[in-house]
């Protein structure tokens, strides 16, 4: 019979770190679901997410007003070019005739 009381007793020690085990973990549950559902917590999260969705709009806003203006800069940049080749007579202006004729 010792036999049989001394696998009671490892089995009912068993079952004894078990139960603290899961009482613990039950605890903690609880405590997770304590801080899930307060709306302080969701309000605090709404703002922050809504706080950055107003850094990225701005973020978007520069560099769309950068490529703008890179834009404008090579666009007058191009006119620019143009009007000096003009200028200079490389599209078949006069000064050019007038030098092939001497």
């Amino acid at each position: 019979m010792s036999d049989l009381t001394s696998k009671d007793a490892e089995q009912d020690k068993q079952i004894a770190v078990l139960e603290n085990y899961f009482g613990s973990i039950r605890e903690r549950v609880i405590g997770l679901e304590e801080r899930m559902t307060r709306k302080d917590d969701y309000d605090r999260l709404e703002k922050s997410i809504d706080e950055l969705k107003g850094r990225v709009r701005l973020l978007e806003k520069w560099v769309w007003g950068a490529g703008a203006v890179i834009a404008a800069i090579i666009v007058i940049a191009g006119i620019a070019a143009n009007a000096q080749e003009v200028e200079n007579g490389r599209y078949g202006s006069p000064q050019s005739e007038e030098l092939l004729q001497f």
